[in-house]
């Protein structure tokens, strides 16, 4: 890890990454780069790995609902009538609910049907529940 780079050197001799990386290699080369890299123990790295867990849930969710959304906008129109006027979590647990004809996935309502029902079943896993 490199400390931040000179002030001084970086008003003289403009602000670019190729300059940057010149004058890192020389602190390094010089001795006089003596940050210390951060620990990964503790409580802070799990932490982090919370974070990174619940960001990537998050948009997990987020992409599912968003897909969910456009299922319908494209769907049938009797289909798009039934569920229309929902919120999300009342749109999510319907579509969840929804029992397509599985010998009739080649009509365009049933196999509309199956794919709302997966993508309803994979995002009402991270949906919010109350205590």
């Amino acid at each position: 890890m490199i400390d931040r780079p000179d002030r001084r050197t970086r008003r003289q001799r403009g602000k670019s990454d190729p300059i940057d990386a010149e004058a890192a290699a020389r602190a390094v080369l010089a001795g006089t780069a003596t940050a210390v890299p951060k620990r990964r123990d503790g409580i802070v790295e799990s932490i982090r790995a919370l974070r990174t867990a619940r960001r990537g849930a998050v948009k997990a969710r987020t992409a599912a609902i968003n897909q969910l959304k456009a299922l319908l906008v494209t769907g049938p129109a009797s289909l798009r009538e039934a569920l229309d006027g929902r919120s999300t979590p009342a749109l999510v647990v319907a579509c969840a609910r929804l029992r397509p004809d599985q010998t009739a996935l080649a009509d365009p309502v049933q196999g509309t049907k199956a794919a709302l029902v997966v993508v309803a079943s994979a995002s009402s896993c991270w949906t919010r529940r109350s205590p």
